[in-house]
């Protein structure tokens, strides 16, 4: 992919370099029908390159933003550490760049706790990564975009469901392959912890 970069960069120097040289002695004369074969040769080797680029990597994530929220699903925080008090979800909301024309994939959450299992629910289901290794996931749903770039959020946590002291990781895949990670610390508030309302 490298080597098919560099030929084209190469050829664009070489055009504009004798296209400079147009007003001076020295004049390079290309004939119309080549040249058009040459560009066309080079836009098609672009857009094999944006294809290979786009099934490799089709999403990627640009930005995320994380939300501590009540029973009532008000945003007590927005920084951490979450405390455990109030907190019934964590949520997130995630800019995503898409590469595809018309994305259509599923997309799993894993909300991983401190020792290490997933928490899981009615919408839990199981698949497997690019390793062919199975693991479990706290949701799925169906990512579909049509934009370059587009927004995506979602949480979890039911009522009463508090999140003890710890470090818990929120992981997000696309089909197999993940997308990101965010590690989230939650403490328990003590009277010197002070509570922004």
């Amino acid at each position: 992919m490298k080597q098919n970069v560099q030929n084209i960069l190469t050829f664009l120097i070489i055009f504009t370099t004798s296209c400079s040289k147009s007003d001076e002695t020295e004049t390079i004369t290309i004939p119309a029908k080549e040249y058009r074969a040459e560009i066309q040769k080079y836009k098609d080797e672009i857009q094999n390159l944006k294809s290979e680029i786009s099934k490799a990597v089709p999403v990627s994530v640009i930005s995320g933003s994380f939300f501590c929220k009540d029973i009532n699903s008000n945003e007590i925080y927005s920084n951490e550490p979450f405390y455990t008090l109030n907190t019934k979800f964590i949520s997130f909301e995630l800019k995503l760049r898409n590469l595809i024309e018309s994305l259509n994939k599923r997309i799993y959450i894993r909300y991983v706790n401190q020792d290490g299992s997933v928490r899981t629910g009615k919408l839990s289901a199981k698949f497997e990564n690019e390793c062919g290794q199975t693991l479990e996931c706290s949701y799925y749903e169906n990512l579909e975009s049509k934009d370059a770039e587009f927004t995506y959020s979602g949480g979890w946590g039911q009522e009463g469901y508090d999140y003890p002291s710890g470090n818990y990781t929120i992981e997000f895949w696309l089909e197999n392959r993940e997308l990101g990670a965010k590690k989230i610390y939650s403490k328990k508030i003590t009277l010197n912890d002070k509570i922004s309302e």
